[in-house]
């Protein structure tokens, strides 16, 4: 069966190699962003991580969370995590228990794989602080606080060396002012390489994938 649809492309001609999207010819000053942008990039970057589906909200809420705690520096530290793009992608690979409040990030950024760790740490409760073996930028562990607050407890984070020590606490200490709020400002030489990278979590660029939008050209068929 034939399918024919009248496309306005507005004097566009789109194919697969030729976007309207256009990058910007400086990555000088700074810009704006809001939370939804930096939600939106955090997921795709951590699709092209390799982030499992069913793990990606919860990595996806926790690296926001790092950049609602710690600000700028957090994108920075996320960008360092990405240094080529997708071409450098990190290799994701899950935490490990290794013994009883003991765990084992492989390495990995907590950007990456803070969620898990926070889980696992969460899930031993309040007591003797919970070690967490190589786990890079350890200190952004601090930002799970606003997790622990929502079961009514809080966090201290101890960092050592390649190791971090994490104690759960009873009782939840007032919650720190938000660093996103209403926007944050960002360099652009920062941003905008995250935002390329992000964007190999997409589908493939076609003729088919564009109709979506409503400014493809008709297909020659659709069957």
């Amino acid at each position: 069966m034939r399918l024919d649809l009248d496309h306005d492309t507005h004097g566009l001609d789109l194919r697969p190699d030729i976007s309207a999207i256009t990058p910007p010819e400086s990555m000088a000053g700074t810009l704006t962003v809001h939370r939804r942008e930096i939600r939106l990039v955090c997921e795709r970057l951590l699709m092209v991580a390799g982030v499992p589906a069913g793990a990606c909200p919860a990595a996806r809420d926790f690296a926001v969370d790092c950049v609602d705690r710690f600000g700028r520096d957090a994108l920075a530290r996320l960008a360092g995590t990405f240094p080529g793009g997708g071409a450098d992608r990190p290799a994701w690979t899950p935490p490990r228990r290794t013994g009883p409040r003991r765990i084992d990030a492989g390495g990995r950024s907590a950007l990456l794989v803070g969620a898990p760790v926070l889980a696992g740490v969460l899930a031993d409760g309040p007591g003797d602080p919970v070690t967490v073996h190589g786990l890079a930028d350890a200190d952004l562990l601090g930002a799970g606080a606003l997790w622990a607050a929502s079961l009514g407890l809080g966090l201290a984070v101890a960092v050592e060396g390649a190791d971090a020590r994490v104690e759960v606490l009873p009782a939840a200490p007032p919650a720190p002012p938000s660093l996103i709020g209403t926007g944050i400002e960002v360099p652009a030489e920062v941003w905008w390489p995250l935002y390329y990278a992000s964007n190999e979590a997409l589908s493939i660029d076609t003729d088919l994938s564009r109709l979506h939008t409503g400014m493809a050209p008709p297909p020659s068929g659709i069957l």
